[in-house]
């Protein structure tokens, strides 16, 4: 059975990412390929390389890195030439203004032409986001086609329309839908579109990748976004806990724009952290601070629960409804209800290192038990075979 996987990455780390290494467009695709993998972006290799383990063909693409792309491109001897379009606009919400913009549909002739090349039997589609599904109905065939529903495509139209995808959305076209808490397979189930369940998880192997010799050196940190309609449940979170904790507490977000100048997040902001460094930042915690976002409605899904227990740091996460079937609360991660619980906790495990440590610890073992990727390609392969 062959698996290709669309992938794609953040705006923001691709400019940070390229501007680290310079001279990567130089290289052949396969070596490009590599230096993103050990960057730890995203989901890296982790799909693609356990599906391998347990026997099968699999490729990642990532969909929107216009160098890896049209590096493959060359190498296939596929022409992919530049093309513009006129757009009109408002300056100043008065003056008719047009101007002129690449087009994306490089995006779509090289993507065609990989799903070509690789034959897949699966094509799962990581980016029901950004992917339109008119091409997924064109390029469709006999294969299985299997759509990925995060949270956040539900809202975030603004990531649709630059690369020809309408914020109305026609899930028909897949066969399944996978989403990595329970709220979206129900949202998707009461819609009439079949999902499952596959949560995030932990890679292992990145633990070969991280500083051996660091320590714990940061008491408490956040890094995640903070930006847009989403997350306002987060941003009062630690805006209480920023202007309590001083210098016990770091945040690292790529985007500030949503806080108010005055902000106490601003005091305590590092930046952004991308991939490995993020690693590093929370391997080098000794707290790791995570609150879902609204869009989640009290189910626990994001990809922090199982990054930190499985760099044995603590979790202190919010308490979500389903939390404990994931994590024995209490011995393996801590839960808040509330921001002046969150404080409290925060405080008392800073201070009782043995009990911090002891929870850490476990919390590893379970995620390294039941948590890797491993565990959740067994789990795709099973839901797979259902349908092919």
């Amino acid at each position: 059975m062959k698996f290709l996987i669309i992938n794609a990455y953040y705006s923001e780390f691709l400019r940070w990412f390229y501007d680290q290494n310079s001279g990567l467009d130089k290289l052949s695709y396969d070596e490009q390929m590599r230096i993103h993998d050990e960057s730890l972006s995203g989901m890296a290799d982790f799909y693609p390389n356990n599906l391998r383990k347990l026997g099968l063909e699999a490729w990642n693409i990532w969909v929107n890195d216009e160098i890896m792309q049209r590096t493959w491109a060359k190498e296939h001897n596929l022409p992919t030439e530049r093309s513009w379009e006129w757009h009109f606009r408002l300056r100043r919400h008065v003056v008719p203004w047009l101007t002129r913009l690449e087009n994306q549909k490089w995006i779509y002739t090289i993507l065609a032409a990989q799903i070509n090349y690789y034959k897949p039997d699966v094509l799962l589609n990581m980016e029901t986001g950004l992917i339109s599904t008119t091409f997924l109905r064109e390029v469709k065939g006999d294969r299985l086609l299997i759509g990925w529903g995060n949270p956040g495509i539900l809202t975030y139209a603004y990531y649709l329309v630059p690369y020809g995808q309408s914020p109305r959305q026609d899930w028909s076209v897949y066969d399944l839908m996978l989403a990595p808490q329970k709220g979206m397979v129900d949202y998707f189930n009461a819609h009439g579109i079949t999902a499952k369940l596959l949560r995030h998880a932990f890679e292992p192997s990145s633990l070969r990748l991280l500083d051996p010799k660091s320590k714990k050196t940061v008491a408490v940190s956040f890094i995640g976004l903070l930006r847009g309609g989403n997350y306002k449940k987060r941003r009062d979170l630690l805006e209480a806990l920023c202007a309590t904790m001083g210098d016990n507490i770091f945040v690292w977000a790529s985007d500030l724009d949503d806080l108010a100048p005055e902000s106490s997040i601003r005091k305590r902001h590092q930046g952004h952290a991308w991939g490995r460094d993020l690693y590093q930042i929370s391997a080098e915690s000794k707290i790791a601070l995570n609150c879902h976002s609204e869009q989640e409605e009290d189910f626990s899904g994001n990809k922090r629960l199982f990054d930190v227990t499985g760099l044995s740091t603590l979790l202190v996460t919010d308490l979500t409804r389903d939390l404990h079937q994931l994590f024995d609360v209490g011995k393996e991660v801590v839960a808040y209800r509330n921001a002046d619980e969150c404080y409290e906790y925060l405080n008392y495990y800073l201070e009782h290192d043995d009990e911090r440590e002891a929870i850490a610890i476990a919390g590893q073992q379970r995620t390294l038990r039941e948590h890797t990727y491993y565990h959740r390609m067994q789990e795709l392969t099973d839901i797979v075979r259902e349908y092919c």
